[in-house]
């Protein structure tokens, strides 16, 4: 037993090893194009693809959200909502791996996909089901478990989940479209695929769906396999056109429709329908304009190329009104036709430009179009959209204001935009968003792994959207906010040129200012927040909350805890010179700077 558990260890570390980037070059800003270029370019190609760490998708620990009454029939989550609007708990999450999406299939029952982990070919969907009092779930399907082995890649992280024009449950895994009856007596039997072939290798291997107004076509996500295909396009060097983006017959970062035949199937004969977009995990027929729309998940480390940009800030993520042909700028162009700096010999202005941006790093992964009756009028026929992301500007579930033609405009109104982590409870991890009979919502988290219900009651309030997410500031005064960092800044260099500089003085600095508190700074930052400079503070609400060791467990990439800073840290040497410091400060027994 105890050779096994070693051997598993040892394949774990090889695993994660295999996936990550072991050298980050720092590329120069201009003009490199002679020595080294084969070595630079396989550096390059790696990092792109997996960039994004695997433990960093391992789910975080199952939140234990605080309770308090009644919504709707369901326990009443403590979290911030517009008035009159409530959370119930409609699944805890005890035993899911990685839920993703849910549908209703009657006013009862509701199907929820569950991607079991990143791993391939370990996903499940479960079927809840309303007793009188509470949801029940059952496992209808489950890869581990399907009787027919050949069956495992159609659960291969599955995401998306719908109800088709012809009454079939659609659920999209990586590779493959399947349908399947939730309720036959033998559902393993009724799961068969539809589509085949789609592209699930990569940085974005899941599949978003949506039909047309008629029915007859199906449009699908085929994410990019990397970050912005920085293997054919570097700063200085005038190379081919990204071919991922580019080429139709073998490409990705781009919408395909499938034309749904008379006799039930799908035309193999699939055209791009739109190209240049990088992961459309929110895609919508919109029937009132009877246009395809899109949210974008916008690239990452963009600074890694041009130091002068802001990655917390920069680029923001898109809606976009898709147009047959069209080619949307990934990965060339970022916001409204600006040249990434892989890219800089682009001309951008040939492509099309977002229809509207959202909030950078919000990742949003759930779209919808909101018909149902429940909520206050002014909220028909407007879109709400999931922000999953990790920065300040997610974990909400948001609305727009709208123009004449139907379509979002401004800036997001919160409909839930407080996850308060009181106790042990996490900041919210929205994926997933779909509209039941009663005309509620249903919220998926993954990283919780809770399945929720937005609910609406007037009389506790108008419902009137909240215009709390101010992305320019998070502070209510940023001008004296701006003063006082100031003053820190002065005391913590101070004490920074002593000779013996207190060892948390050296990790605010070192660790804090520089990898977390772009996300960590803001009033509404996840998790705990750090005031930049502030290492007296800091140091006081870590030992608070009893999370020394936990800092030290995540930015040393331990198994089975999240990776922070998200983006890893690229220098070995700043690396173990960073862990060490704090491995110093809790065998000090966690000193407090004077």
């Amino acid at each position: 037993m105890i050779h096994f558990f070693k051997n598993l260890f040892l394949v774990g570390n090889l695993l994660i090893l295999a996936a990550c980037a072991t050298y980050s070059p720092k590329v120069p800003t201009k003009g490199y194009i002679e020595n080294g270029q084969k070595q630079w370019q396989a550096k390059l190609e790696e990092e792109d693809v997996s960039y994004v760490k695997l433990n960093q998708r391992i789910p975080s620990a199952l939140s234990k959200y605080q309770i308090s009454g009644e919504c709707g029939g369901l326990p009443r989550v403590r979290v911030r909502t517009a008035p009159g609007f409530c959370l119930g708990l409609v699944d805890s999450g005890e035993g899911l791996g990685m839920p993703r999406a849910a549908l209703a299939i009657n006013q009862n029952q509701i199907l929820i996909t569950d991607m079991g982990s990143w791993q391939p070919e370990t996903g499940a969907v479960h079927l809840l089901t309303w007793n009188g009092k509470a949801y029940v779930r059952q496992t209808i399907l489950s890869a581990k478990n399907l009787k027919e082995k050949t069956k495992r890649r159609l659960l291969d992280r599955p995401h998306a989940i719908l109800l088709g024009p012809d009454g079939k449950v659609y659920i999209g895994a990586a590779g493959v479209i399947s349908t399947f009856d939730p309720l036959a007596n033998d559902v393993e039997a009724t799961l068969i695929p539809v589509i085949d072939g789609l592209p699930k290798e990569g940085l974005h291997p899941l599949k978003n769906m949506t039909f047309d107004m008629q029915g007859k076509q199906l449009f699908i996500n085929v994410g990019a396999s990397t970050n912005v295909c920085q293997k054919y396009g570097i700063q200085g060097q005038k190379l081919n056109l990204c071919k991922d983006s580019d080429e139709s017959a073998t490409g990705e970062a781009h919408v395909r429709v499938y034309q749904l035949l008379p006799n039930g199937q799908f035309n193999a004969n699939y055209k791009i329908y739109a190209k240049g977009l990088r992961n459309s995990m929110g895609l919508w027929w919109d029937t009132d304009k009877n246009v395809l729309v899109q949210v974008e998940n916008s690239r990452d480390a963009i600074n890694k190329f041009d130091t002068s940009l802001d990655n917390a800030s920069l680029p923001h993520e898109e809606f976009n009104v898709l147009q047959e042909g069209k080619h949307y700028g990934w990965p060339y162009c970022y916001e409204n036709a600006t040249p990434s700096p892989e890219w800089s010999h682009i001309d951008c202005q040939k492509f099309e430009k977002p229809y509207l941006l959202l909030p950078a790093h919000s990742a949003p992964l759930g779209l919808l179009k909101y018909s149902g009756d429940l909520f206050p009028a002014w909220y028909k026929r407007r879109y709400i959209v999931s922000f999953h992301g990790y920065m300040p500007t997610g974990h909400r579930i948001v609305t727009y204001k709208r123009n004449d033609q139907g379509l979002p405009v401004g800036q997001p109104l919160s409909l839930v935009y407080g996850w308060d982590s009181d106790g042990e409870q996490l900041q919210g991890s929205p994926v997933g968003i779909s509209e039941m009979h009663d005309g509620s919502l249903l919220i998926v988290e993954d990283k919780s792994r809770k399945v929720l219900r937005l609910f609406y009651n007037q009389s506790e309030g108008d419902g009137q959207a909240i215009a709390e997410l101010n992305e320019a500031s998070q502070s209510e005064n940023p001008g004296s906010e701006a003063a006082e960092a100031a003053q820190r800044k002065n005391s913590l260099d101070e004490k920074l040129r002593a000779q013996n500089s207190p060892i948390f003085s050296q990790i605010q600095s070192k660790l804090f200012d520089k990898h977390c508190v772009a996300c960590h700074g803001g009033a509404s930052a996840p998790g705990i927040r750090f005031k930049p400079y502030d290492d007296v503070t800091n140091a006081q609400t870590i030992i608070a909350r009893n999370k020394a060791q936990e800092i030290y467990n995540r930015i040393s990439s331990a198994p089975g805890w999240p990776m922070m800073p998200p983006q890893g840290i690229d220098d070995k040497a700043e690396l173990e010179q960073l862990k060490n410091l704090i491995l110093q400060w809790i065998q000090q027994g966690t000193p407090i700077p004077e």
